[in-house]
């Protein structure tokens, strides 16, 4: 088979897909949130932050997440929902698929002898690439409530909250009595 074919064919199946998940985040999960109630596992304060974050990053998320497997599948949908402009993403879709599929289709063909090694080599690095995403926001989740407890604990107790104001010139810069 030709090699433009099989960009061709990839690149249209990749933007139609993703266009596919991004209109159904677009059309299901947004006014489920927009009104209040959960979808999958998203919340509508999840959502809100999502809103934040594909306002700033959407068009470079959307390019970079083609070449990570876990987040290509989520960031179409994802973009639905939070509301990213379609003709924003599809630009960056487009652009994120076309370098995509032509990096992989003529690797590929370049390496064809090589083939299930660099295959093997690049699932393991996805894998691995989603497994420190995934542990780096578990131990991020896991800080962040530790320290609202701890926040709360000292707050009821009346000790200050640990990392909070007090240092050795007491609270708001006044020298401590007891130095």
């Amino acid at each position: 088979m030709r090699l433009w074919v099989i960009i061709g064919v990839g690149f249209a199946a990749a933007v139609t897909g993703d266009n596919a998940g991004y209109w159904l985040g677009r059309r299901f999960a947004r006014p489920r949130l927009k009104a209040g109630r959960r979808f999958l596992l998203l919340t509508p304060d999840r959502m809100a932050r999502a809103e934040e974050y594909f306002a700033r990053y959407g068009a470079a998320t959307v390019f970079f997440a083609r070449f990570v497997a876990l987040l290509r599948m989520v960031t179409g949908p994802a973009a639905g929902a939070a509301g990213m402009p379609w003709r924003r993403f599809v630009t960056a879709n487009a652009a994120g698929a076309f370098v995509w599929v032509t990096t992989v289709a003529v690797l590929g063909h370049s390496f064809g002898h090589a083939w299930e090694a660099l295959r093997r080599w690049l699932g393991w690095g996805a894998w691995t690439a989603a497994g420190i995403v995934i542990l780096c926001i578990a131990a991020w989740r896991i800080a962040s409530r530790l320290r609202r407890r701890d926040v709360r604990s000292s707050s009821s107790t009346g000790a200050p909250p640990v990392g909070g104001s007090e240092t050795l010139l007491g609270t708001a810069g006044h020298p401590r009595e007891d130095s």
